[in-house]
């Protein structure tokens, strides 16, 4: 009975993220967004001077600095305890807010002033930075990275919350193993798929993410193997936590399950190019028999 009670509790929660989420899409394309644009427009109107636009895109700019250096400050100093996370979402609100503001004077300013180009904008291509790093490995790779970062923090939540789910929740003593196959289960999930059980096709995305797994696995195995090494100087015989032995047990778990779907996957990628080029063939041949 308690499965089931626990699966309707899961449902609920489910369906209680999907309402939140709903609504925070709501308030911000129907009131926000709208509102930001109707005053940000009325102030963009007003503008005479270049350089104020000048100096709003450059304080655009130091405010997303200064409010990411803050909050991090913060986090680091607070250790995220207390009131901080109500003051974090009500600042983030008011930073939001201000970010859409100031981006719709800029676009109202631009859109009566068609010539207008931003001198930020041709500082940057000036310096033509981008382009450097971009031939750069390392920092191409980093750049990569990056562009996983909020897809990767989306899939955090959703491991915390299933997670919590698993081992809140009460459960025959069997359904608690699923806690520990969860882990490497959804960590190859997370590298070679997106949008439910659509094959992530971008052999970039997958290596950043693949790298990124192992990396973390052999953080784990450097921290166990250093434990067995203390243990060995100090004479005492090491017995690892019980944190320590369901990661590396998850990691063995994960680095099998990552072969079998690293094959399938090439194969799948391959069988789908094969299959287009075949098609593209039988088109052309049928065009040319008209």
């Amino acid at each position: 009975m308690n499965i089931w009670m626990n699966i309707g509790i899961i449902i609920v929660i489910i369906a209680a993220f999907i309402v939140i989420k709903k609504l925070f899409d709501l308030i911000f394309t129907r009131c926000l967004l709208p509102i930001a644009e109707k005053y940000g427009g009325k102030i963009g109107d007003k503008i005479q001077k270049r350089s104020i636009v000048s100096v709003i895109e450059v304080f655009v700019l130091l405010l997303i600095v200064f409010f990411v250096a803050v909050h991090l400050t913060l986090y680091i100093l607070t250790d995220g305890e207390g009131m901080f996370f109500l003051y974090w979402a009500i600042m983030m609100f008011f930073f939001v807010a201000s970010i859409l503001i100031l981006s719709a004077v800029i676009q109202q300013y631009k859109m009566k002033n068609p010539e207008y180009t931003s001198q930020l904008g041709r500082r940057i291509k000036e310096l033509d930075i981008s382009n450097k790093l971009k031939d750069n490995y390392i920092s191409n790779r980093l750049g990569l990275f990056m562009e996983q970062t909020p897809d990767f923090f989306k899939s955090l939540v959703v491991l915390q919350v299933s997670l919590t789910c698993l081992v809140t929740l009460k459960w025959d003593a069997n359904f608690y193993f699923l806690s520990v196959c969860f882990m490497p289960l959804y960590a190859n999930y997370w590298v070679y798929y997106v949008r439910v059980l659509t094959v992530n096709t971008n052999s970039e995305g997958v290596f950043i993410r693949r790298s990124f797994m192992y990396l973390c696995l052999v953080t784990v195995v450097v921290f166990e193997l250093y434990q067995k090494f203390q243990g060995y100087l100090n004479e005492e015989p090491y017995s690892p936590s019980i944190n320590t032995f369901l990661l590396t047990g998850s990691g063995v778990f994960y680095i099998a399950l990552d072969r079998i779907l690293k094959d399938f996957t090439n194969d799948y990628v391959k069988f789908k190019k094969d299959l287009a080029k075949k098609k593209e063939k039988v088109d052309k041949v049928e065009n040319w028999s008209i």
